[in-house]
């Protein structure tokens, strides 16, 4: 019997076809900002806008896929840039669910531990991408854990 991993392996596969890998299909728009989390800005992370109707696009429901998603790593200053198609091309335009992935900030004598790796904030927040340059900042909240506390 095939292993959950195959079948994500070709479902992922699958959507990426639908999604159009060859020719832009969609139109894109740069997108950059800065990503800050209670105020400060993010030293590391990803950024994923994913078009509207993506996430629900199944095998019996392709038309549902409006387009690939972009993403763009966060550089030490807290900024992001997009791509979709080739670096630095931006989003599909239109509506988007973006998901920050990200540490979660702790104060300074506080251990980075796997509980908090990767869980900053009120995502996904809900953007869009319009037909010209964007700049488009992501604000996160979320609670710190307190100086020297183990997570």
């Amino acid at each position: 019997m095939p292993s959950l991993a195959r079948h994500l392996a070709i479902f992922a596969v699958g959507i990426a076809a639908v999604s159009g890998c060859g020719k832009n299909q969609f139109q894109v728009s740069k997108v950059k900002g800065t990503v800050t989390c209670n105020g400060k800005p993010l030293s590391e992370g990803l950024v994923v806008y994913i078009p509207a109707g993506a996430a629900a696009a199944t095998s019996e429901s392709k038309s549902a896929v409006t387009g690939r998603s972009a993403s763009g790593m966060i550089q030490p200053d807290g900024t992001y840039e997009l791509t979709t198609y080739k670096t630095g091309d931006g989003a599909i335009v239109g509506s988007h669910s973006v998901q920050v992935f990200a540490p979660a900030p702790v104060d300074d004598d506080a251990p980075l531990t796997d509980a908090n790796r990767f869980a900053c904030g009120n995502t996904p927040l809900e953007k869009s991408v319009e037909a010209k340059p964007n700049v488009i900042d992501l604000e996160l909240s979320m609670v710190v854990a307190p100086k020297g506390r183990k997570r």
